[in-house]
């Protein structure tokens, strides 16, 4: 089964100050990236990586085409299950410590009281900021944001599958 696929992908965007006609961002994108692949988007500037991206998580919707995810049109709320996203730049609430903010997280997901100070021990070891832990934020380094945001304390285990990262998918999956 295809993890990624789409036919014919197309988005274009118009102008808001008028003069110029529509561009494309993306077009007739056609693309099989199966289970257990690795894959990555790599080219220029304006090559359409982006809008691809934010197409398939179904953050903006195509011109044309379509786009499936596990064989599932993107658009199908119930396939965001098994999906995650993180920004090259992550924006995080600077006035907690890492630890703080992970407890937040933490509260918000309704992680049970009693396991909730082990979960995030074990998160911030796997990212390697358990000495930063205490640190504020604001403090962190644009690496230790992303790891930051990778961790989410509510989240289950999965064993790790063909082509999935050991590591991660074990306690992000």
């Amino acid at each position: 089964m295809a993890a990624i696929q789409t036919e014919k992908l197309e988005k274009w965007f118009s102008s808001f100050m008028g003069g110029r006609e529509a561009a494309p961002a993306l077009k007739d994108l056609c693309l099989e990236v199966r289970e257990g692949e690795t894959f990555g988007f790599l080219g220029p500037n304006g090559a359409g990586k982006t809008t691809t991206i934010l197409l398939l998580l179904n953050l903006i919707r195509p011109t044309s085409g379509g786009a499936f995810l596990f064989g599932v049109p993107v658009t199908d709320s119930s396939v965001h299950r098994r999906l995650g996203y993180l920004p090259e730049s992550v924006n995080m609430q600077d006035y907690y410590t890492g630890q703080g903010l992970l407890e937040f997280y933490a509260a918000l997901l309704k992680v049970p009281g009693e396991s909730r100070g082990a979960r995030i021990a074990e998160l911030l070891k796997l990212l390697r900021l358990e000495d930063a832990a205490h640190k504020s934020v604001s403090k962190y380094s644009k690496g230790m944001l992303q790891r930051l945001g990778f961790a989410h304390p509510g989240r289950t285990h999965r064993q790790p599958g063909p082509g999935r990262a050991q590591g991660i998918s074990r306690h992000f999956g």
